[in-house]
């Protein structure tokens, strides 16, 4: 609390004198961690003495000082604002920029903006608003907060900075976003929602902007904020430059080789973000294993400023070691005591070149799909500082394990496989002449002469094929297995199971309440390597009546906490006239994990309007899912989880019915109307080959291509004379007046 003179000093002058391009109103830094209107008057909370708003230390920097405010729950307005200096405020009728930076928590419902207000305490105050919800970032645009970015989440994860332009003549607003350190913005980094690049403040205003609010309404989660400055106009430079910046190695960097040297640039002028500030005459380096600086007060390194870069030799540097590093801009000469002659700079890290080798996080092989006679390839990228070896292995069960190579990497088997390796980040096996005994998992294990080792992922090859193939001729047989299933009634057995119909391609099976089929468990999807469970493709027709599950298994549950977690299963349903696929694995931390839930938006299926139509999924583990209906996609996510394992069904797929959470020994009935013609792929066809499936029934070719439709004028799918003749019927039609100038 001593120094709050020095900060109000500070954000007027920007440690040097004179009025300034570049404004600090606050980085928090000479406050003592608390209740943020306890350790400091320059910042008053919503409501007084809310403890929910505070100063604390930053968790990736512990030197450094960030407010934070906490949601206060449901409905119950929290948070705190600061009455800007006044060479920070921006009268009516001027332009200037607002620079921040921010990191949110998932589960916020923060805004953050400035208002005429003088003590801000509800939403209806701000003008220019931005706001981080739920994992999104957004501008208030007017009465409009949709759409929304999506951003990181998280107490430790990189600050984004934010430039927000401010025309208080306008009541509009500009802004910039990234998570590019202290790089400046650029047009690239221009936020950009819903086409719109430019933003009307919430309300018309008149006044001038006096404060900076920070107010949460919902959710409990937490936003950190640091570094807030003005500048003046449109300005998309970046004023923590003008502390020491650009750091080589940079901040987070890993791998870094012994002998290298520590650079950095000195800091900007304020008045002129162009040039070095000419009252640094001094760097003060700071250089540790630890990241809690704020026992050292001597510095490892005095050095005199000799133009816009300086560099240190910190020599010595070992293997595995994480070093921090700050560089201090002394001004003047010093004292380095007094806060109004140093300007504090980031806490940097980096990590050293490792003993072990690391594959890296995006290097582990990929599951890979094959016809009999391919050549397929596995690829492993990783990072090693001493030359190593690429050991590759067949998984068998994690004890029995084939290997492939010695341990020098060298084939065992060369008319098989191939492996090539440069010993310091990249092998790749190739497995030569694929054949169904081929169908397996493949790892790595990258080792150096030290036997120090990392392991790969396991990457399925998997052989393409149809697994399943249900036509009901007048029957439950699958073709290409011989297998069938047996149709049943639930809940009284008595009743006989689903009839057959003539359906879209000879024969149809036909459900009425009650009816299901039980595939038994040797049916597909089923757990194994190119058995349908990470990989798929199914497709059935359907003539629903009643919308229910058409295809679907689950296994008995877990139940750590109580829960009723599934495990394996898959259901491909219809949620009424929508489809619905979802898939899962096994269990990782005691809970199930699920590949994805994916289901279509409309009303791409009929219901109980006699006409059949074609729902297909495709899935890939780690990859995405997607849904089809007459052969173009309505669905699709990417990224989806990959499970572990999927494991042996604990009884049979079903037709028309899934599995009750409660007990998995009970079908869930429901579905009833028409299926026919079911297919199961242990591959994902593409929307070519689904088309295709399509348009080989019913003779129609499916609209998947992009083309001149907005001179389709009766949404054929095809540009052609129909198309001219309803042309031609307004041909010459005019709206221009007077009459004459139609004929001009």
């Amino acid at each position: 609390m001593k120094r709050k003179w020095i900060l109000l000093l500070a954000a007027v002058c920007i440690w040097a004198g004179g009025a300034s391009a570049a404004i600090r109103v606050d980085n928090f830094d000479d406050y003592e961690a608390g209740q943020v209107d306890v350790v400091t008057e320059n910042w008053t909370a919503v409501p007084v003495d809310y403890e929910g708003s505070f100063i604390a230390a930053d968790p990736l920097d512990p030197t450094n000082r960030i407010l934070g405010s906490t949601g206060g729950g449901s409905n119950v307005g929290r948070g705190a604002y600061m009455l800007l200096p006044e060479e920070a405020i921006i009268p009516n009728g001027q332009t200037k920029t607002l620079f921040l930076r921010f990191r949110a928590s998932a589960g916020t419902d923060h805004s953050f903006g400035l208002s005429p207000a003088a003590e801000p305490g509800w939403f209806d105050v701000y003008r220019a608003q931005l706001f981080a919800i739920g994992g999104q970032f957004g501008v208030r645009d007017g009465g409009t907060t949709q759409p929304r970015l999506p951003i990181q989440t998280g107490d430790d994860v990189p600050f984004y900075n934010v430039w927000m332009i401010v025309n208080n003549d306008t009541n509009t607003t500009k802004v910039y976003l990234h998570q590019d350190g202290d790089s400046p913005a650029t047009e690239a980094h221009r936020v950009v929602l819903d086409g719109r690049d430019t933003f009307n403040f919430r309300a018309a205003n008149s006044e001038p902007l006096i404060s900076f609010f920070f107010f949460s309404y919902n959710n409990t989660g937490t936003v950190w904020l640091d570094d807030l400055y003005m500048m003046d106009g449109e300005n998309l430079s970046n004023p923590l430059r003008q502390a020491a910046h650009d750091p080589s190695p940079a901040d987070g960097e890993t791998g870094v080789l012994l002998e290298d040297i520590l650079t950095w640039k000195t800091g900007l002028d304020p008045e002129n973000l162009d040039q070095v500030n000419p009252d640094i005459t001094h760097h003060y380096l700071y250089f540790r294993e630890d990241p809690n600086f704020a026992e050292m007060t001597t510095p490892t390194a005095i050095i005199e400023v000799d133009g816009p870069t300086a560099s240190f030799d910190p020599a010595g540097l070992e293997r595995d070691k994480t070093y921090y590093w700050r560089v201090d801009e002394i001004l003047y000469g010093g004292p380095a005591g007094d806060p109004n002659n140093v300007i504090q700079g980031a806490l940097w890290r980096f990590n050293t070149i490792l003993s072990v080798p690391v594959i890296k996080q995006d290097g582990h092989p990929e599951m890979a799909f094959a016809e009999i006679g391919d050549d397929v390839a596995f690829e492993v990228n990783y990072t090693s500082y001493s030359p190593a070896s690429a050991r590759w292995y067949r998984y068998v069960d994690g004890e029995n394990d084939e290997p492939l190579t010695d341990d020098f990497g060298i084939p065992l088997d060369p008319s098989k496989h191939v492996v090539q390796n440069d010993g310091t980040s990249e092998t790749t096996l190739t497995v030569l002449n694929v054949t169904e005994a081929d169908q397996a998992q493949y790892y790595c294990v990258i080792a150096n002469a030290e036997e120090l080792q990392d392991v790969s992922d396991r990457a399925s090859l998997i052989i393409k094929r149809l697994l399943a193939h249900y036509p009901f001729e007048d029957d439950f047989v699958d073709l290409v297995n011989g297998a069938f299933g047996i149709g049943l009634n639930y809940p009284d057995a008595n009743l006989p199971g689903p009839t057959f119909v003539d359906g879209i391609d000879g024969r149809a099976a036909w459900f009425t309440a009650g009816n299901y089929v039980d595939l038994g468990v040797e049916a597909f999807p089923k757990a194994g390597v190119g058995n349908g469970m990470e990989a798929a493709t199914i497709s059935v027709w359907v003539n629903p009546t009643v919308a229910g599950n058409l295809v679907a298994n689950f296994n008995d549950n877990i139940d750590p906490q109580g829960d009723n977690l599934g495990t394996t299963g898959f259901a491909l349903s219809l949620a009424g006239s929508q489809p619905r696929i979802i898939v899962r694995g096994e269990p990782i931390d005691g809970v199930y994990y699920e590949m994805g839930t994916l289901q279509a938006g409309g009303s791409p299926v009929g219901l109980n309007d006699e006409a059949w139509y074609l729902v297909t999924t495709t899935w890939q583990a780690g990859d995405h899912m997607r849904l089809y209906v007459n052969g173009v996609e309505v669905a699709s996510m990417t990224n989806v989880g990959t499970p572990e394992e999927y494991l042996d069904w604990n009884r049979g797929v079903l037709l028309g019915a899934a599995r009750t959470m409660a007990d998995r020994g009970v079908p869930s009935v429901g579905y009833a109307g028409g299926m026919d013609d079911l297919r199961i792929y242990n591959y994902p066809k593409d929307r070519y080959e689904i088309a295709q499936m399509y348009y080989d029934i019913t003779g129609d070719g499916p609209c998947i291509e992009d083309y001149a439709s907005q001179f389709d004028l009766n949404n054929d799918c095809r540009i052609d004379l129909k198309d001219f003749v309803l042309l031609a019927a307004d041909w010459l039609s005019c709206g221009r007046f007077p009459l004459e100038a139609c004929h001009e």
